[in-house]
């Protein structure tokens, strides 16, 4: 009777394990998610600082601030999937005002897509972000 109830034991739990390897497996194969969209100001010297994009599922979206050159920017993107296109850190032009579609493609070759909007902050919103008297 022992024996069974350690058999059946051992049975169990060799099934929970395979199925939670499978479904990590499978996730990963599957995982396709912009998990950070950041303008660092070493790629994209007109912004005074480091901007990170506000992503509510599938929209993404970055203010940067009045008087910034918007023709060229480059951003950098932490994802879950094989591969993001247009690729991370590659020059973007958002100066259009048009919202960009960028791709992430899992593993499995299933993709989703992400709209980026970049906008200019109105100049009343506009901060000084530095001031001397000569």
């Amino acid at each position: 009777m022992n024996l069974k109830i350690r058999t059946l034991l051992c049975v169990f739990l060799l099934t929970i394990i395979s199925n939670f390897s499978a479904c990590y497996i499978e996730t990963e194969k599957t995982s396709k998610e912009i998990t950070s969209f950041k303008l660092l100001q070493e790629h994209n010297p007109s912004l005074p600082s480091d901007i990170t994009g506000l992503i509510e599922d599938t929209t993404i979206i970055i203010t940067v601030p009045y008087g910034t050159d918007i023709s060229s920017i480059i951003p950098t993107i932490e994802h879950t999937g094989d591969s993001i296109s247009p690729s991370n850190n590659e020059p973007t032009d958002f100066s259009d005002g048009m919202t960009k579609i960028f791709t992430v493609t899992a593993k499995d070759a299933t993709i989703k897509e992400y709209f980026v909007t970049v906008t200019i902050a109105d100049l009343k919103e506009a901060k000084i972000l530095s001031f001397s008297l000569l």
